[in-house]
C-alpha cells in the first residue's frame, strides 16, 4: 500500500517533501517487518527444542491518535501462554526492540508530533498489573478461560 501511495504521490511537486517521509517510513516499517520475521523464526526454534510451556505468541500493535492534537500512542501486544517472570520478562524485551525500532524510524523521518509508547502482554491465569521498562508503561493483562 505504501508503495503504491509513493507512486501516486510522486508526479506531485507539492508534496515531494511528504513523499520522501513516507518512502522513510515505509523503509523502516520494512526493517521492523524483517526485524519480526527474524525473531518469529528464533522462536519457531526454540519452540521445537522447549516444551509447550514456554510457546509465546505473535506480536501485534497500531498506532492512534491521543486527545486532540500531534499526540499518537504506539501500542504493540504480545501473548504469552504462561506468567512466569522469566516468560513476561522476555516478552517485554522483545515488545520493547520492537517498538524502540518502531519510534527509531518515527524520529529519523521526521514526524511531527509525540510518540509515546504502550506495551501489553496477555497471560493465562495473570494478575492485571503495570510496570515501567526503559521509560515505556507495560501491561499484563488475564486471560479467564
Amino acid at each position: 500500500m505504501c508503495i503504491d501511495l509513493v507512486i501516486c504521490l510522486s508526479d506531485e511537486s507539492e508534496l515531494t517533501f511528504h513523499v520522501s517521509k513516507l518512502e522513510l517510513m515505509k523503509e523502516g516499517l520494512f526493517q521492523i517487518r524483517d526485524v519480526l520475521i527474524d525473531t518469529s523464526r528464533y522462536q519457531e526454534r526454540l519452540v521445537q527444542r522447549s516444551t509447550v510451556v514456554d510457546v509465546e505468541l505473535g506480536v501485534c500493535g497500531g498506532v492512534h491518535v491521543v486527545g486532540i492534537g500531534q499526540k499518537l500512542c504506539l501500542y504493540a501486544g504480545k501473548i504469552l501462554t504462561v506468567d512466569e517472570e522469566e516468560v513476561v520478562r522476555s516478552g517485554v524485551k522483545q515488545l520493547d526492540a520492537a517498538m524502540g525500532l518502531f519510534k527509531f524510524v518515527w524520529e529519523s523521518a521526521g514526524v511531527k508530533g509525540d510518540l509515546e509508547v504502550e506495551g501489553h502482554l496477555w497471560c493465562v491465569g495473570a494478575q492485571n498489573r503495570s510496570f515501567i521498562y526503559r521509560g515505556n508503561v507495560y501491561m499484563v493483562h488475564a486471560i479467564n478461560l
